[in-house]
């Protein structure tokens, strides 16, 4: 008897061993008999199909997943009794896209049923998606310089450098080009090492308004070569910050705003804070933003208005250079814009840093 009841108990054990880690897997599970009945369901598929797992229990699949249209894939797999595997598009709860792993199992030499995996591959195809538009913008923006070098060199060396005023022409675009090019790889590699972790911050007590002070001083000739007004409103703050991040981060909200606001503008920036923040504003009169890009303007090379970028000498990379050096700050960027008015980017810093 004795013997009997340790082994029921080692049995309990066993299953609930078995029920802890099917509810630990991020994938969901699900195993259905040969007539379609629901024998098992993790919470994990539940969340992925916004289901009720506690009720599915011993109920027929098609009262609960008819309008996902797996039963195809189930009937395949069963009547091939072979695994079935392939990648289905979800739009309820959310838009997604997850692998449907679908194999036989058997009982007694006889088919009981199926066990299916579902995993969410959205995230790997966002990244993979990602890569592919980094890899085609990159090749983009290094063809279009280069095939300018490229093209006016070949005109020098077939006899236009004897010209003297074409030849001073020609050598100021490739100038111009080459400076582009290092412009971009130098944009690249900060955002390579700001995106793994390179950058380490060196956080100290400085006044905001000589960081801003030196700032605008470096871009001052600019603006007024574009007779853009450049103004100031800075509270006299002591604050934490790493200085070279703030700095570079003011130094490309400014450029931005240099770059997309027409001659005759105003360029403004605005430090002040609250009980938990202190405030970065730049505020222009510019072009604006449109209401449908403004989420993705932080993304790498996205542009609004892409000629008008280029031609301001602009990379496509200063936005997402902020973005990540404000999180690095764990901070956070908002921007407000109306076209034809102009853009307010907000970076908020919390007064209070923590390295954790």
């Amino acid at each position: 008897m004795e013997t009997l009841v340790k082994k029921i108990l080692d049995l309990q054990e066993s299953t609930n061993r078995m029920n802890s880690v099917i509810e630990s897997l991020d994938t969901g599970l699900m195993m259905v008999d040969y007539h379609g009945y629901i024998k098992l369901v993790n919470r994990a598929f539940g969340s992925m199909f916004d289901l009720p797992v506690e009720q599915m229990v011993g109920e027929h699949y098609d009262v609960y997943l008819s309008a996902y249209n797996l039963r195809p894939l189930l009937n395949e797999c069963m009547e091939s009794n072979i695994p079935v595997r392939l990648e289905i598009p979800l739009f309820y709860p959310q838009e997604r896209i997850i692998e449907a792993s679908l194999t036989p199992i058997e009982e007694n030499s006889q088919q009981f049923g199926i066990v299916a995996i579902f995993r969410d591959l959205t995230a790997f195809r966002r990244l993979e998606e990602l890569r592919r538009d980094f890899v085609a913008n990159v090749s983009h923006e290094l063809k279009t310089p280069l095939t300018s070098i490229v093209g006016f060199t070949e005109t020098l060396l077939d006899g236009a450098r004897k010209d003297p005023d074409t030849c001073k022409e020609f050598l100021q675009i490739i100038y111009k080009e080459g400076l582009r090019l290092q412009r971009l790889v130098s944009d690249l590699l900060d955002l390579s090492k700001i995106e793994s972790k390179q950058v380490s911050i060196k956080m100290e007590v400085v006044s905001v308004q000589l960081v801003v002070h030196d700032v605008v001083e470096t871009l001052i000739e600019q603006m007024q070569a574009k007779n853009l007004r450049l103004l100031t409103d800075v509270a006299p703050l002591m604050v934490k910050m790493d200085t070279d991040c703030v700095r570079q981060i003011l130094v490309n909200l400014l450029a931005n705003a240099m770059n997309y606001t027409p001659v005759g503008g105003k360029v403004t920036v605005k430090v002040k804070q609250d009980d938990r923040h202190w405030m970065l504003q730049v505020m222009d009169t510019g072009i604006g933003i449109p209401e449908r890009d403004q989420p993705r303007i932080f993304e790498r090379f996205y542009r609004v208005d892409k000629a008008r970028s280029r031609n301001s000498g602009g990379t496509g990379l200063g936005l997402a250079i902020v973005k990540h050096l404000v999180e690095l700050h764990h901070g956070e960027i908002e921007v407000e814009s109306t076209v034809g008015k102009g853009s307010i980017f907000t970076v908020r810093f919390p007064l209070e840093y923590s390295d954790t």
